[in-house]
């Protein structure tokens, strides 16, 4: 906001001036505080064009007081011009480079723009100069975990609280930096420490249910929910969280009703399109239906099992999704209309329209409303066996897919393992294996080539991530599919290809695989094999070498 004062320049004024003072014309200076106050007036009330003006008057009467560039940054800031903002604020620093509030201005510029690091920066002068200041050591502690530094986050943190044992804010950001760092035992003990402090403290409850989450203490995490929903029911974030939770139990019809909630939280796109059609009801259509993809490809994929559904409901399906995703699904369900989600018009004429994920509660509230088909996707059959014949040697007797990291960017490291991990299954005698992992893959090949003498085929033809349909007919290619939790993985499922998912535990291990059963309800032909504590992937990786001694025997 708006800094109310000037240390140079702004003094008491006497209210009993001789009568010839008011005759006197105004310096510069004076003229120029005029305009301040007039000008923060207008930001406080939010006329930020006014204020933008009467600072700029202000500025050409004073130029370079640093209130006057404070402000303005800060006007420019929240009129969404982050580039004069930041442009203001270099000037700001200048001026006043001894004082706190100047680099405090530019972070809050740094953060409007998604810069935390730079932010983070600021804030590390602003504390060097401001040391006592609890509040800002918060801020950077929150900058650097919004920044993706938790383990500086936590060291910051720990001593804002250490200088603040009685503040339940400070234990609960510290919690949040934990929980990011995959720290749960420890977030839970700073919780209770928030909770002992201020037993209404809904963010304390919220990251005390995650950490539990993260622990797989389920029924503890969803009664830790039900508390944030009473103490806070105008927040999303804890609907949301239960919502994956129920449906990652198998709850399918109460997950589905708190589904919504993701838009609140920006984990189903960052707002709703403004569609002129209503939102589709569920019931059979006389007109045409748009169905328009609102996440990522996995996403997509995983939905998409249910569009085939939709015909007889409506005239048309419509759907709408990601154009490296379109060969595919055109080729796959040549009964429906395909066009690209980047440039769906939100005014299109159909009868009603429905995102991708508000499918799931009209067509899977319970699991016995899962179809058990191979798969919906179909690759190009002719591109699929010239790869086969290319990759596989005659004295070889299967072809192996394999992906094995997560680009996720909450929790891909969870999902993701070291390829080396799965040396013991490439070595059997008749395997031959191909990269299906989307991304530079040089330095992993090389790696169990040097480590282990085992070498992973890579077609330099296909583009792994944009090429999805390349991708396609490299899976259906292979006679096992052997990946983490990823797009690899949620094509393969889509195919039909016999697939061995290798999934981490509780935290990381997506909702739609659900906590029970060994056969995936969204892909049938998917083994789901989990880890039975964090961080151990030597259980899962031997069921696979198991699976795959099976199928060569």
């Amino acid at each position: 906001g708006g800094c109310d004062s000037d240390r140079h320049e702004c003094g008491n004024r006497s209210s009993t001036a001789p009568a010839s003072a008011a005759l006197t014309p105004l310096s510069n200076q004076e003229q120029a505080q005029q305009l301040f106050f007039a000008a923060l007036a207008a930001q406080n009330a939010g006329r930020l064009a006014k204020a933008e003006q009467l600072y700029r008057e202000a500025l050409a009467l004073a130029p370079g007081r640093p209130s006057l560039l404070n402000n303005l940054a800060s006007v420019l800031r929240d009129l969404s011009r982050h580039e004069e903002a930041l442009n203001m604020s270099a000037a700001l620093v200048l001026a006043a480079p001894g004082d706190a509030q100047s680099w405090i201005t530019r972070a809050s510029i740094y953060t409007a723009l998604g810069d935390s690091l730079s932010a983070a920066s600021d804030l590390l002068q602003a504390t060097r100069l401001d040391p006592e200041n609890a509040a800002l050591q918060l801020l950077l502690g929150t900058t650097l975990l919004e920044g993706g530094q938790p383990g500086q986050a936590i060291r910051c943190l720990r001593q804002v609280f250490s200088a603040q044992p009685g503040d339940p804010q400070a234990a609960c950001q510290l919690a949040n930096a934990l929980l990011r760092a995959f720290q749960p035992d420890e977030a839970i003990h700073c919780c209770d420490k928030a909770l002992a402090l201020d037993p209404r403290h809904a963010d304390a409850w919220l990251n005390r249910a995650n950490a539990l989450l993260q622990l797989g203490r389920y029924d503890e995490a969803l009664h830790g929910y039900s508390n944030v929903q009473q103490l806070a029911p105008g927040s999303p974030r804890a609907w949301w969280n239960e919502s994956l939770l129920r449906l990652l139990l198998g709850d399918l019809e109460r997950g589905w009703k708190l589904y919504e909630y993701g838009w609140a939280t920006g984990q189903r796109g960052m707002q709703r399109p403004r569609f002129t059609a209503p939102a589709w009801d569920g019931r059979p259509l006389e007109g045409d239906l748009l169905v328009w993809a609102e996440q990522g490809i996995g996403d997509q994929i995983l939905f998409g099992t249910m569009l085939e559904e939709l015909r007889p409901l409506a005239r048309q399906v419509i759907v709408a999704a990601a154009p490296r995703l379109l060969p595919l699904l055109q080729r796959s369900l040549p009964g429906l209309r395909f066009v690209s989600g980047e440039a769906v018009d939100p005014q299109l004429p159909v009868a009603a329209q429905a995102a991708m994920g508000d499918l799931g509660g009209f067509l899977r509230g319970s699991a016995d409303r899962f179809p058990q088909r191979a798969g919906y996707l179909r690759a190009d059959a002719a591109r699929a066996a010239a790869l086969r014949a290319r990759l596989l040697p005659a004295d070889q007797r299967l072809l192996v897919g394999l992906s094995w990291r997560s680009r996720n960017d909450h929790f891909g490291a969870l999902k993701s393992l070291d390829p080396g991990q799965l040396a013991p299954l490439l070595a059997l005698p008749g395997i031959t294996a191909v990269d299906l992992q989307y991304g530079d893959t040089a330095a992993e090949r090389a790696m169990l080539q040097q480590k282990h003498g085992i070498t992973l085929q890579h077609c330099d033809d296909i583009d792994n991530f944009n090429d999805l349909d390349g991708l396609a007919a490299l899976i259906e290619a292979c006679d096992v599919v052997v990946s983490v939790s990823n797009t690899t993985v949620h094509l393969a499922g889509a195919l039909g290809k016999p697939t061995l998912v290798l999934l981490p535990f509780a935290l990381g291990r997506i909702w739609y695989w659900h906590q029970h059963g060994e056969r995936s309800l969204w892909y049938p032909s998917c083994r789901l094999l989990r880890q039975p504590q964090p961080g151990d992937w030597a259980s899962p990786v031997a069921q696979a070498l198991a699976e795959i001694n099976k199928l060569l025997n």
